[in-house]
């Protein structure tokens, strides 16, 4: 629940921060090398906080993990992003029209269904029109 206060009076204030306590605050940013708050080059460890579980392990989140981390020499080289909440500046994201992506980068069709945003360093699969993976490197 989200409070929203239009007064300057301390206690409806105190009230306001009181009822927002338990507000988890999410960085859901896609940028280049970054996936909300997991960065390229992370290690193994980093990212286990950061998830707050076993990347690619048998816990509950990793069933329908909202993002795939890839490790080589336990470092973080590749994310795989599978939902819809990580959205670029631009709002590009898992569910996006390519058009919309195309109209807002320079994109280069490597093949069929799949794009390269190089400002980004990312590989786009494309399906049905809409963008269905990232791959951020």
């Amino acid at each position: 629940m989200k409070v929203v206060l239009r007064s300057s009076s301390l206690p409806l204030t105190l009230l306001g921060i009181l009822m927002n306590v338990g507000v988890a605050r999410v960085d859901t940013g896609l940028r280049r090398g970054i996936v909300g708050r997991l960065r390229i080059g992370m290690s193994i460890e980093e990212v286990q906080a950061e998830l707050g579980a076993d990347p690619g392990g048998d816990s509950p989140a990793a069933t329908d993990p909202p993002v795939a981390p890839e490790f080589f020499n336990g470092a973080l080289v590749r994310c795989q992003v599978l939902s819809r909440r990580y959205r670029t500046p631009e709002g590009i994201g898992v569910g996006s029209l390519s058009t919309d992506m195309a109209r807002c980068y320079p994109v280069v069709w490597e093949e069929p269904g799949v794009a390269i945003v190089k400002s980004l360093r990312m590989r786009v699969q494309i399906q049905d029109g809409k963008i269905a993976k990232i791959l951020v490197s």
